[in-house]
């Protein structure tokens, strides 16, 4: 283990998690651009049924707290109700990594921005997903970063409640 305090690398805190059909980034202004924010619950478009894949989905988020380089990624996963009191998930897919520097000169206060794609999002049954982040470990191994996630529920149109 190095003692070379500029070698640590502190994990970030995940502040927000939005799944959206459109992110740009404005070279002007250095921020992103979001629009179409899902709700919290999402139905199929008419006529179309499970499994069904979603053409585009961005997913925008905001970290805190980190120090030193690391790579991020967003799980997607998949809630199974197994009828008890234990939730498990099915992980459906992972995004590119994208590699945020939480530079050691500034406040740990400072929020990092960023976006991650899916293309052909698959949806295969109707129910409750999860957009997670992940630090992506030195060792190819991930670990899950504190703070939130965000539930969807994909809906069929013709059983609205």
């Amino acid at each position: 283990m190095s003692t070379d305090p500029t070698s640590q690398v502190i994990l970030p805190r995940v502040l927000l998690v939005i799944p959206v059909q459109e992110a740009v980034f404005d070279l002007a202004d250095e921020q992103w651009e979001v629009k179409q924010p899902f709700g919290t619950h999402r139905f199929l478009p008419p006529g179309a049924d499970f499994p069904f894949r979603e053409p585009e989905v961005w997913v925008y988020t905001q970290l805190q707290g980190g120090l030193g380089p690391v790579e991020v990624v967003v799980e997607f996963r998949q809630r199974l109700d197994e009828d008890t009191d234990r939730v498990s998930y099915r992980s459906v897919g992972v995004s590119a990594a994208v590699r945020i520097d939480f530079e050691r000169n500034e406040s740990r206060l400072t929020i990092r921005e960023t976006v991650f794609g899916f293309s052909l999002l698959p949806f295969r049954e109707e129910g409750t997903y999860e957009f997670r982040l992940l630090a992506v470990l030195a060792g190819g191994g991930t670990v899950p970063l504190s703070g939130v996630t965000c539930d969807l529920s994909m809906l069929h149109p013709e059983r609205r409640v």
